[in-house]
């Protein structure tokens, strides 16, 4: 169809330029949203000649603005789905879905009109003020994610629509100008994100193009083709050679300098050292290959690529290496076809390796697609990653990369003899520490990925070990951030936002504590303590083995911060302390659960305890009113008719779950081996009474030091109340803060406990203060606290 481009060779690949466009957007916003308050001094008097225009011109104005915004946007879709294209609505779709959403959150969190004067509404009468433009945002979103797939007459014409939509939305009253160049930015950004979601045929040239940029070089080729696996702003192909060689073409194109610089930005920003070369232009890019190249040629010849040619040319000024490949497939090749490689190919490539190295000439790409394998022999090609006068740790790398690509093709017990036999024992040593994710080429990185192996590392770590003799070396920490580092500095940062309102209650609390009895007081606060000291034995109680109290104590006071940051954060806390501690996750589940299920068994039995001693102590109707004075009258049916409805729900669920083959192979596979070590856990500890005593005994003893230190802040204003009334008070505004969504129940807890506390007869002044000084030392300094101990444990490498 002529209003769309070429499918070409039908690659999709990610572009650094869409990361420049991505930024370029961003600011372009930003800096709208900075000038849209000047508006109605720049575009005031302005406005006011233009709009409205005169009824003769009203219809053209309005047939422009919707054919140029929603008009363009169907056309859009029917000259996809006409041409069957229809891969790319994917891409329409997202990039709709997210200038929207972005106009939504740029609305919702800095307001509609974006803090405009107040007398704009007047001076724009009949404008819409809204920041940014959404239907420019939604119509520049879809046409710019569309481009790379239009003609480049279409390209053109899209491009003068978007500018026009500037002018005739302003005429029209559609927007102010520096909304509607918002808008524009918006869908900008939101193309050049989808693009880097899914890719985009940007930069890659046809196999046509190429062959005739061959014969530009005056080189002779048969049939060329794309490699299955591009990189990041290089294009690859290759092509055979009348000599019956195989040509290798790497394409450098005007994306490629961008896609470099933004790689060599984040691997900067990612990792302590980066040892990938970068070149500043497309020279000096094809320069850098043909040195390496030449470089490697002559350390090891008949191993490695020859150069034949480097030039620019084209129209387009395409960067061109082109190499003569030693004899053989890829490796990749071989693979796929079903073979593998032999034990003396891969010593071959060890060789190769070493020849290199003894030069200081590092390969820096060594994965599938850089290996040639012809029988026992195997060589290396394409040296645009290489380095002369590589640095060591260039060289472990090497080692590294070659160690993991032998194992996945030929495995660990094979691959590393034939790897060490070549290289010796110290250069193997050298490059076990670098055996992680992080000092892997991309390349590599993928096929691992695909292999879907994830132990692999660890095997050719502790199996090159074992062969050299020598004690598995600790992983060598390339990466700045890891996820855990991460996960822990996004919820210090929720957490830290959180206390904020807690340190306001506690210098609320401050204030009251000057009124009570301080060794009241001091009492309150060695109960609260001492909650943790039980909790910690309380989950003692819940593992099979044993460990020392400290960290378990450490760990039950960095929960009452975790537990501020994010859903399920206490649980990864707890399970990552325990894996620390040489047990699974399934233990560290289990203990959790159990440790609830003994905390309610706990509650249950001493409110059953209690009931007798609160009997006539609470008035009831004063526990259960409302502020109106209203009682509470629940509709049990409709609550029956919820917890029917949700065990059937689940009980549909589960029956699918076990007749679907694919969930109940899951099942099976996954769920069953967790149920039986769970249940060998649970018969364990039920084996062992001490263990029981540990756990129930440590949750009741932290139920009771919590109502203790309620009742001790009660007598420090000359107040008190049995220990049995006490707890029931204390249930009521646990229970209260559990259904409330609010981090920690704070504020709730309070609530409840005051209301149970003035239900009691206690004066609303003295329950206020109590309850305020109790909270200050189980609610409101504990997440300091749990903080501090958070980031000991982490020091300790105990999390």
């Amino acid at each position: 169809m002529a209003l769309l481009a070429p499918t070409g060779s039908g690659l999709r690949r990610r572009s650094g330029t869409d990361v420049a466009r991505l930024v370029i957007a961003l600011l372009a916003v930003i800096a709208m949203g900075f000038a849209y308050g000047a508006s109605p001094y720049v575009f005031g008097a302005v406005a006011g000649w233009i709009y409205p225009v005169p009824h003769v011109l009203s219809w053209l104005v309005t047939t422009l603005w919707f054919v140029g915004s929603i008009g363009v946007m169907v056309l859009m879709v029917l000259v996809i789905v006409v041409a069957r294209r229809f891969e790319i609505l994917r891409d329409l779709a997202a990039a709709l879905a997210v200038s929207w959403l972005a106009c939504v959150v740029i609305q919702s969190g800095l307001g509609v009109t974006l803090g405009l004067p107040s007398d704009a509404a007047v001076k724009f009468s009949g404008f819409d003020l809204g920041f940014p433009a959404v239907l420019v945002a939604l119509t520049a979103g879809i046409c710019i994610a569309a481009k790379p797939y239009l003609s480049r007459p279409l390209q053109r014409l899209i491009e003068i629509n978007l500018a026009l939509l500037i002018v005739t939305g302003f005429v029209y009253g559609a927007g102010l100008p520096f909304s509607l160049v918002a808008g524009i930015g918006v869908g900008w950004g939101a193309a050049a994100l989808t693009h880097l979601l899914f890719g985009a045929p940007v930069a890659i040239p046809t196999a046509d193009e190429v062959s005739d940029l061959l014969e530009e070089l005056h080189i002779t080729s048969g049939s060329v083709k794309s490699v299955p696996y591009q990189q990041w702003g290089l294009s690859r192909f290759v092509a055979d050679h009348e000599s019956g060689r195989t040509l290798r073409i790497s394409l450098y194109s005007r994306d490629a300098r961008q896609s470099q610089l933004f790689a060599k930005i984040y691997r900067n920003i990612m990792y302590r050292s980066d040892v990938a070369p970068f070149a500043l232009t497309r020279v000096q890019q094809i320069e850098h290959e043909a040195y390496v190249t030449l470089l490697a040629q002559r350390a090891a010849p008949g191993r490695t690529s020859e150069l034949m040619a480097t030039e620019i040319l084209g129209p387009s000024r395409e960067a061109v290496v082109v190499s003569n490949s030693p004899d053989g497939v890829l490796l990749h090749e071989l693979l796929d076809s079903g073979q593998t490689p032999t034990r003396e190919a891969i010593s071959s490539v060890a060789s190769t390796v070493k020849l290199l190295h003894e030069h200081q000439i590092a390969h820096g790409s060594i994965d599938f697609d850089h290996i040639v394998v012809d029988g026992d022999r195997a060589g290396l090609v394409n040296f645009d990653g290489g380095a002369g006068n590589a640095d060591d740790e260039s060289l472990n790398r090497d080692v590294a990369a070659l160690l993991v690509t032998a194992s996945l093709a030929l495995g660990a017990d094979e691959a590393i003899p034939a790897v060490m036999d070549q290289l010796g024992i110290d250069a193997v040593v050298r490059a076990l520490p670098l055996l992680e994710t992080a000092a892997l080429p991309a390349g590599l990185k993928a096929a691992l990925r695909r292999s879907k192996n994830h132990k692999l590392l660890k095997e050719v770590r502790e199996k090159g070990a074992e062969a050299a003799g020598v004690d598995v070396p600790d992983v060598q920490q390339l990466g700045r951030f890891s996820l855990s580092k991460l996960i822990v500095a996004g919820g210090s940062v929720l957490g830290l936002y959180a206390l904020v309102g807690v340190l306001l209650k506690s210098a609320q609390s401050a204030s009251i504590i000057a009124h009570a009895s301080l060794p009241w007081v001091i009492a309150t606060a060695v109960a609260a303590v001492l909650t943790f000291v039980a909790a910690a034995s309380a989950t003692l109680g819940t593992i099979p083995g044993t460990l020392p109290l400290w960290p378990l104590i450490l760990l039950e006071v960095s929960n009452t911060f975790t537990a501020l940051t994010f859903t399920g954060a206490v649980t990864a806390t707890r399970i990552r302390f325990f894996q620390r501690q040489g047990m699974s996750s399934t233990v560290a589940v289990t203990s959790g659960a159990l440790g609830g299920a003994a905390s309610w068994t706990a509650k249950i039995v001493l409110v059953l305890i209690s009931i007798p001693f609160a009997l006539g102590k609470i008035n009831v109707h004063d526990l259960v009113k409302t502020s109106g004075g209203k009682g509470i009258h629940l509709n049990w049916t409709l609550i029956l008719s919820i917890v029917v409805l949700v065990i059937v729900i689940l009980g549909i669920a589960i029956w699918v779950a076990f007749k679907v083959p694919k969930s109940r192979a899951a099942i099976e596979s996954k769920v069953r081996p967790k149920y039986e070590e769970t249940k060998g856990h649970v018969k364990e500890l039920a084996h062992k009474p001490s263990k029981l005593v540990e756990m129930f005994g440590g949750q009741a003893a932290s139920q009771l030091l919590t109502a203790i230190a309620l009742g001790t802040a009660l007598e420090g204003f000359g107040h008190h109340l049995g220990l049995g009334v006490i707890f029931i008070v204390i249930v009521v505004g646990a229970l209260l803060g559990a259904i409330a969504p609010v981090p920690g129940g704070m504020g709730v807890v309070e609530a409840g406990t005051i209301l149970g506390l003035k239900a009691c007869g206690i004066p609303a002044d003295a329950a206020v203060a109590a309850v305020f000084v109790q909270r200050l030392f189980t609610g409101y300094l504990p997440p300091v606290a749990g903080w501090l101990a958070l980031m000991v444990l982490r020091h300790k490498d105990e999390l």
